[in-house]
């Protein structure tokens, strides 16, 4: 009897302990799912809020706004605006969002940076996901009424997304229908219909629909942020500039300190008195308008009390800078002329009305007004680069008599 109690004893306590620690592992194991699961949820919060209210919403450039259109009627308004080079399109509410520049929310895009000096981006807020984009595989900018059929069918032929997050696809508007296409198919397809370019009204200088309305209608800024521009009476005030053009193919960015350069080095402001511009007012003959050529400018040289000729070009001269400093911004052409004809070493100068700068490590872009870069030397005279398509080389000549002009090499 005595042996039979002290075995089910010894079972009991046996039993009692493999229980007791059985129970320990499974609180344990409790403990650490919770531990994961309360490490999810936060995890999950922080997305959540992050999605909600730091990460920055997808915008793209619509620059007009059309209601009760369809899509077919979009695209073909899009083909046939001149300078139209995207479209956006919300199906539920069959709105139409022509773009002046690609949809691809990565925008300035040096491609189209004069597009951002010059209209709205007034509807970036509307874009939704859920919207179609389209981007056109060539685009006719200007109005035309002899357009090439090879033209007229790249001008029709689009790279479209339903949505953000479906596949691209190509497609083609053609007699008022806009279907998926192959590659294949479009290259044989020869019966493209006759359509001319014509142009279009899109809101001008770049702002926000919201801060137009807080602004009353007034534009009073480009797009991407305000530029002060001094007066010409007010002193140069030399800031942090960096170097901003490309020579011999090497990108020089160089950020020149304030203590490099003084008033005194460029001869500017304080240190030399102004002087009227002569004949045609030089800023309002040249602002916002490349196509001109060999224009016949002027300067005052101060010293001489002559005028110096200079001719303008549009090709971007490879020669060498005239300063160490190379260029300085908020110096109007006037000014950037007047300053080349008071020093016999200076050949010319590159003067940039409006230049946008990449900064690489952010991606962002700030905007430079009436860059002034006087030159050594006159190099080989290259085609533009994007980012320097809104700038001019100032070549200074020698005018021996009435009739004949040399330039200064």
């Amino acid at each position: 009897m005595y042996q039979i109690f002290l075995k089910d004893s010894l079972f009991f306590y046996s039993f009692k302990i493999t229980s007791l620690k059985l129970s320990k592992i499974k609180f344990f194991y409790n403990s650490n799912i919770m531990k994961v699961l309360k490490l999810i949820c936060i995890i999950i919060l922080l997305m959540t809020f992050y999605k909600l209210f730091l990460k920055k919403q997808h915008i793209e450039p619509y620059y007009n706004k059309i209601s009760n259109m369809t899509v077919e009627k979009c695209a073909n308004f899009c083909k046939t605006a001149a300078g139209c080079y995207a479209f956006g399109y919300d199906k539920k509410n069959n709105i139409c969002y022509p773009s002046k520049i690609l949809l691809r929310d990565n925008f300035p895009q040096n491609e189209h940076l004069d597009e951002y000096l010059t209209y709205d981006i007034v509807y970036e807020d509307d874009y939704k996901p859920q919207h179609m984009r389209c981007n056109k595989l060539n685009t006719v900018k200007d109005p035309n009424d002899k357009i090439l059929e090879i033209t007229r069918k790249s001008n029709a032929t689009y790279f479209c997304k339903d949505s953000a997050n479906e596949k691209e696809k190509l497609m083609f508007h053609n007699n008022n229908e806009f279907k998926p296409i192959t590659f294949k198919e479009l290259k044989e397809f020869n019966k493209t219909d006759k359509y001319d370019t014509v142009g279009r009204e899109w809101a001008e200088t770049g702002i926000s629909e919201k801060k137009l309305n807080e602004q009353q209608g007034e534009r009073l800024q480009f797009f991407g942020g305000t530029v002060p521009v001094p007066n010409e009476g007010e002193s140069l005030k030399p800031e942090i500039n960096p170097s901003f053009l490309k020579r011999k193919g090497k990108n020089i960015d160089k950020i020149i300190r304030e203590d490099e350069f003084t008033r005194k080095d460029l001869k500017i402001g304080s240190d030399v008195p102004e002087y009227e511009a002569l004949g045609t007012p030089i800023e309002n003959k040249i602002q916002g308008d490349s196509s001109m050529k060999n224009d016949i400018i002027e300067g005052m040289d101060n010293i001489d009390k002559k005028i110096k000729t200079y001719t303008r070009e549009d090709g971007f001269n490879n020669g060498d800078y005239l300063k160490k400093y190379k260029c300085i911004d908020n110096v109007s052409l006037k000014r950037c002329l007047n300053y080349c004809s008071n020093d016999n070493l200076c050949k010319g100068l590159e003067h940039n009305p409006v230049f946008f700068k990449r900064n690489p490590i952010n991606n962002r872009y700030r905007i430079f007004k009436n860059v002034c870069c006087p030159m050594r030397s006159i190099g080989d005279m290259k085609k533009r680069e994007p980012e320097h398509s809104n700038g001019n080389f100032y070549k200074k000549v020698n005018k021996l008599d009435n009739d004949i002009t040399i330039g200064i090499e």
